[in-house]
């Protein structure tokens, strides 16, 4: 190892002391790093001589956090990743678009390869994506060198279905099987939001066996992983409901927050976003949804189950009485009080519209088949009542005794994109009835249709 009086005299960095004082500046504050060679920090890629790449891979363990949003967390930035075809201790120059942030060192693990982890600096990240590279050093006869690494694809996963038991099952691009069991980890998506470059998740997960958070959280779209994250938040509220249960767990860091650039996913907004958690143990839990994220998921089974070819349409005869017209031929009436139904409340942001409210089938004494949105004259959104209003199911029940009302509301976050011109006050919700009746719920007042 080099000492700090031989680096002084090393050809490199006496080459490159001008460099090192006119990026002086730049560097106070934002570039930092220790050790023999803490002087490279804050020089570009193009100011030392880095010879072709060499044999070590790097595999990045949150390569998510190489895109800086705005509503990014990840900064300042934890980088943290596997080298692979390396042995022993190695020291290491880690760049952020062209420029030294940072230097470390790796520390061995498991036959032939060693982890590293960093912090890079604020600043050091551009809105957008951000491109990371880690140099390898090497002393070779007094003379500094810098060797180039390979970006390995982190390993993926895909979910099958058991031909046995027809049993769905995660499989590892190595090989390995990942057993799905429900209720194994307790864990829930508590948001899913895409927006117009990124899609953002938010949630928690416990390993309740283990008394531990869970390792590992898979992001699929359709049955093919699209990241692999560890849980990076910390959760003092689901901490502190399972620590009473378990008194020695560790339930720290249970959550995590990410925020994915739309260029990971390849089929938005029509394919199947699932969530698993991943024990110590290799086994999966998929994670429970909020009620609005359960609703669009829905409508994403619909439409796989070819059932989207029915779309539904407000009509008027040329008597003028109202029908809804599916594009099977099934014409369904418009009664008024068949069903009973309120729309709570609809808000209309920058990316999404909300909708919450509840509808029961009186006649038919059941909760309705679908809630049918209306933008104009079609239909920009089928959904079905999804979780509990007691205090409506209270009412109803106390009025039909024999009969018990479960799940009487909805709630529905949509896409703002599933409508052409909400703001016009052409939205109309309707109840739809098992027996083919439809009725249009009641609006708050300040509501315009």
């Amino acid at each position: 190892m080099l000492n700090q009086k031989t680096l002084e005299t090393d050809s490199v960095l006496q080459n490159t002391k001008q460099t090192v004082a006119r990026n002086r500046q730049l560097s106070e504050g934002i570039f930092h790093a220790s050790g023999p060679y803490k002087k490279l920090a804050g020089l570009t890629t193009e100011d030392i001589h880095i010879s072709d790449f060499s044999e070590v891979e790097v595999e990045y363990k949150e390569p998510a956090s190489f895109v800086k949003s705005e509503e990014s967390d990840f900064v300042p930035l934890m980088i943290k990743g596997v080298l692979h075809n390396v042995q022993g201790r190695n020291d290491l120059v880690i760049a952020v678009n062209g420029r030294i942030c940072t230097v470390t060192e790796s520390f061995p693990g498991a036959g032939r390869k060693a982890e590293f982890f960093s912090i890079l600096p604020e600043n050091s990240l551009s809105h957008g994506p951000n491109t990371v590279e880690v140099f390898i050093i090497s002393d070779h006869a007094g003379s500094i060198q810098f060797s180039r690494t390979d970006s390995r694809f982190s390993r993926k996963f895909y979910i099958v279905s058991s031909k046995e038991n027809k049993n769905q099952m995660i499989v590892s691009s190595e090989g390995s099987m990942i057993p799905i069991i429900p209720k194994y980890l307790r864990g829930f998506t508590e948001s899913a939001k895409p927006g117009n470059s990124f899609f953002e998740f938010q949630g928690w997960a416990v390993d309740i066996e283990n008394r531990k958070p869970g390792k590992s959280l898979l992001v699929f779209e359709d049955n093919e992983s699209v990241y692999i994250g560890d849980f990076n938040k910390n959760r003092p509220d689901i901490e502190k409901v399972h620590k009473e249960k378990n008194v020695n767990a560790n339930f720290s860091g249970t959550g995590f927050k990410y925020t994915l650039p739309l260029s990971f996913f390849n089929n938005l907004p029509d394919s199947d976003i699932r969530l698993f958690a991943l024990s110590e143990k290799n086994i999966a839990t998929e994670l429970q949804y909020s009620p609005s994220i359960k609703a669009k998921k829905e409508h994403q089974k619909v439409k796989d189950k070819k059932q989207h070819i029915i779309n539904y349409s407000f009509i008027k005869d040329t008597e003028g009485k109202e029908f809804i017209l599916a594009s099977d031929g099934k014409k369904f009436p418009i009664v008024p009080k068949s069903l009973r139904g309120f729309l709570d409340l609809i808000e209309i942001g920058d990316t999404y519209l909300d909708f919450r409210g509840w509808a029961v089938d009186i006649a038919n004494k059941d909760i309705p088949k679908h809630i049918l949105i209306f933008e104009n004259q079609n239909t920009a959104f089928v959904g079905s009542c999804n979780f509990e209003r007691p205090g409506v199911a209270k009412v109803y029940n106390r009025q039909f005794k024999k009969y018990i009302f479960h799940n009487t509301g909805f709630q529905y976050t949509i896409p703002k994109y599933f409508f052409h011109s909400p703001h016009n006050g052409n939205i109309r919700v309707f109840a739809l009835s098992k027996k083919g009746n439809a009725t249009e719920l009641f609006y708050p007042e300040n509501f315009k249709q």
